[in-house]
């Protein structure tokens, strides 16, 4: 299951994940967030919250990474990534191009975008 939105006027695209996802999860998520990107017309940054969402089997990361890289070339700016679990967080770094800094608090990734947003 995810949940994506925007939020500044699309600027900031928020999602929340979680369960085990299958194949199918996966394309409808990524083309999903896709879709978010390419609504936010410009730069953006990303609030992606994992704390619902364990550590996935490795048969998706081509395809996340692909989505990633094609966030990036949209305008992604920044990625505050809420994800509790070392295995998590080795997956995401694995996984992107290092666009993204770890958080296990909201707010606090919330305040890291805001101050990334401003010396923009």
């Amino acid at each position: 299951m995810y949940e994506i939105h925007g939020e500044l006027g699309g600027k900031l695209i928020v999602i929340r994940c979680a369960g085990f996802w299958d194949e199918a999860e996966l394309a409808a998520y990524c083309a999903a967030v896709l879709r978010a990107g390419r609504a936010a017309e410009g730069p953006f940054d990303m609030l992606v919250d994992m704390r619902d969402f364990p550590a996935q089997t490795a048969a998706g990361g081509p395809e996340i990474a692909a989505t990633a890289g094609e966030l990036i070339r949209m305008g992604m700016r920044h990625a505050a990534v809420l994800a509790p679990s070392a295995v998590q967080r080795m997956q995401v770094n694995r996984l992107s191009e290092g666009r993204h800094v770890f958080f296990d608090d909201e707010p606090e990734a919330r305040t890291w975008l805001r101050r990334m947003r401003m010396a923009s």
